[in-house]
């Protein structure tokens, strides 16, 4: 009955990115029921010598792409798709987590889905089933500082297949970029634009 944590240190960071919760600082969780209680047992946290992974707590990804955009002023950092082995087509606990809510001078990357059993409309990972041949991501950005630069950072994570040919398509201004050779792409929000729409597609 909620996802997260989520913390806040300039940037939004999700709960794999969160492997303990550290003494005075905020943390906060999504919930859609109001009849819960939440208890949470101090326990101390053990030291790990295994080398640190890139995605912690996605131990079923298959592979992982990440997502950053910026401008001068702000940064959405925890953009993450990709395939898991136990992941669906549809919203899964675990996987995809809803988009945080927007915080001073912000930039705001989400993958919009109306279409999940969830009242949020807005996610900040989507991961798939392994199944599918090819895949379509859609996501949207926003920012509230007018007439600004904003940059797309693509990052690959974990094993993304040598075969797999992923490509980003800007639809308002009708161009695509082959991600295997480009991994930034720019674009120009001016304050008449409220969303930019973007989509991905991968497959062979």
């Amino acid at each position: 009955k909620i996802i997260g944590p989520y913390t806040y240190d300039g940037r939004w960071k999700i709960a794999p990115q969160i492997p303990v919760m550290k003494p005075w600082k905020g943390y906060s969780l999504y919930t859609e029921s109001d009849d819960i209680s939440l208890l949470i047992p101090p326990i101390v946290a053990k030291q790990s010598l295994e080398k640190s992974l890139p995605l912690p707590g996605y131990n079923d990804v298959l592979w992982a792409l990440s997502i950053e955009a910026k401008n001068d002023v702000a940064v959405d950092a925890a953009n993450f798709i990709g395939c898991a082995r136990n992941a669906t087509m549809d919203w899964d606990y675990g996987y995809d987590y809803v988009e945080p809510p927007v915080v001073g001078s912000y930039i705001s990357m989400y993958f919009p889905h109306s279409d999940w059993n969830l009242n949020a409309k807005k996610y900040t990972t989507d991961f798939r089933s392994e199944e599918n041949d090819g895949y379509v991501w859609d996501f949207e950005v926003t920012a509230n500082s007018s007439d600004s630069e904003i940059k797309l950072l693509f990052h690959k994570m974990l094993k993304v297949p040598p075969s797999l040919s992923m490509n980003l398509v800007d639809v308002e201004a009708n161009i695509s970029i082959d991600l295997q050779r480009d991994s930034t792409y720019s674009f120009w929000l001016s304050h008449k634009d409220a969303v930019r729409h973007f989509k991905i597609f991968a497959g062979d």
